[in-house]
């Protein structure tokens, strides 16, 4: 069975990943010396260091010229020894810093004061150093783990996959239980895993070829869900990527002379080194859940995109989870992006999205704003959710708060909403339709603000009282593109078509029913 899980799982998945762009070092080249010459220093000092520290000093002169050998040393330290209580914490702060880049004081000829570093060039990410490895051995309190892929960016571990052979039962549960163990998720009191390698993840996968899965630090076995879409890439791509070159290191120490060599868990895995170094072949048949789960989400534009816009740290019954989108929510976010940027017309920019109920819609409300608000030309518009119900309106605004920490503005009266919407600002707005409503009866409620740098989102857009409601936003907000969301079809009439537009994103109840 293990022969299987290498030839069928980790060696596909791991070429694949080279096709999409990221470098292979087998994980023997990444240990403290040089397995041929122990004289010869490694890319760790220790088996305990998940962080390649050289690339990382490397990247971020790079993408920071102007540092400082003190500020470098500085930066550095913060990801390799940071100090925080416990796992969540750890990879919330690290996250943070990442995504919101950190500050150093530095003086580049207009004196001293705080300079932003980046760690991850997120625009650009031909700029970032996607590194991929297999058999990566880690220290561990009470005993080593040997994950078999990791994923590192600029040096950091930020994506672990866990592969199993497609001939046995529950395979993906039992990559899942490994994770959990590796993370020391399962029983914390008992130190058998390295949580230090999870400070800094974003994905953990577990794959049997035939299906796969992924899951965040806080998520239970159940909640690891399928990418069953690679959007924006088809099967066609997926297949032609694979004849893209490969970047791979071809040099495998080790593997001439002696092949015994103790840091390595079975012989079979240096067979697999070879295999991967040499370049195997690729197959052209049906494209599996493993291949279409690393084209939507390791293809290193897709994998930044994720992590920057499309994950969350939400409290919920006083614990902190993590999330990240899943397949549908990714895909209908970036259709409605492209629609902004590319749309000439009101009309064209205007549409819906039609999530089946309970599909998640608020959270793919929220992660659109949040992609807007990091987009260098859709950050200028203001957004106005429009909500019918007074408790999702109180859960749009504190997740709102929670994910941007950004002030949202409620209109709380007619008086409120007029005021907000007539403001030229790129402000977050809710507002209940009732507001809407009362705004149109006492009247004076036209031409609040002709600027076409507002998008109005309105959720459960199929409610008999949104179709007035398109017509009191548009005397009031006459430029503004409307982008509703529901969870039931709308268009067996012509009304919603009218009032929104046409679909932008279909995620049907038989989806839903189908991804549990």
């Amino acid at each position: 069975m293990f022969q299987d899980e290498i030839d069928k799982v980790e060696l596909p998945a791991i070429e694949q990943l080279t096709h999409l762009g990221w470098n292979y070092v087998p994980g023997v080249n990444l240990g403290p010396a040089s397995i041929t010459d122990s004289s010869k220093a490694g890319e760790r000092n220790y088996y305990r260091d998940v962080v390649l520290a050289s690339r990382l000093e490397a990247a971020l002169l790079r993408l920071n010229p102007w540092l400082g050998e003190e500020n470098l040393r500085k930066v550095v330290r913060e990801f390799t020894h940071p100090n925080h209580a416990g796992l969540m914490e750890y990879n919330q702060s690290i996250y943070d810093l990442l995504v919101n880049y950190l500050s150093v004081e530095q003086d580049l000829g207009a004196g001293r004061k705080g300079q932003t570093v980046k760690v991850i060039d997120f625009e650009n990410p031909d700029n970032n150093e996607f590194l991929c490895t297999n058999q990566f051995k880690i220290e561990g309190i009470n005993q080593n783990i040997i994950p078999d892929i990791v994923c590192f960016v600029n040096g950091l571990p930020l994506a672990v996959i866990e592969c199993k052979s497609p001939y046995i039962a529950d395979a993906v549960a039992e990559g899942i239980n490994q994770l959990r163990r590796y993370a020391n998720l399962r029983n914390p009191e008992d130190d058998e895993g390295a949580q230090k390698l999870f400070w800094y993840n974003q994905l953990m996968v577990s794959t049997c070829r035939d299906q796969a899965k992924v899951g965040t630090i806080s998520s239970s076995a159940q909640h690891y869900g399928d990418w069953k879409d690679a959007y924006p890439f088809t099967d066609s791509d997926i297949r032609a990527m694979a004849q893209q070159p490969a970047q791979v290191s071809t040099h495998v120490e080790g593997t001439s002379g002696d092949d015994r060599i103790g840091d390595m868990p079975s012989p079979e895995y240096l067979v697999a080194a070879r295999q991967v170094a040499a370049g195997i072949g690729t197959g052209a048949g049906e494209i599996t859940p493993q291949e279409r789960l690393l084209a939507g989400m390791f293809n290193p534009a897709s994998f930044l995109d994720l992590m920057q816009n499309f994950t969350l740290f939400e409290p919920v019954d006083g614990r902190l989870i993590k999330k990240v989108a899943r397949y549908q929510q990714y895909r209908a976010v970036n259709k409605v992006i492209e629609r902004l940027r590319n749309g000439t017309t009101r009309k064209e920019k205007s549409g819906v999205v039609w999530h089946t109920q309970g599909s998640g819609k608020s959270l793919t409300m929220v992660m659109l704003a949040v992609k807007m608000r990091r987009d260098p030309e859709l950050k200028q518009y203001k957004l106005v959710f429009v909500t019918d119900r007074t408790q999702l309106d109180g859960q749009l605004s504190k997740t709102f708060r929670d994910a941007q920490n950004e002030t949202i503005y409620n209109a709380g009266s007619v008086a409120e909403l007029k005021d907000l919407l007539s403001k030229d600002s790129s402000d977050i707005v809710t507002a209940m339709v009732q507001k809407f409503q009362e705004a149109e009866q006492e009247g004076d409620f036209t031409d609040l603000n002709p600027s076409d740098k507002i998008i109005v989102l309105a959720d459960e857009a199929h409610r008999t009282q949104f179709g007035g409601l398109a017509m009191t936003i548009n005397a009031a907000l006459p430029n503004a593109p409307k982008i509703g969301f529901t969870g039931t079809p709308l268009l067996k009439s012509q009304k919603m078509d009218k009032a929104f537009g046409g679909y932008i994103d279909k995620y049907k109840i038989n989806e839903a029913v189908e991804d549990g």
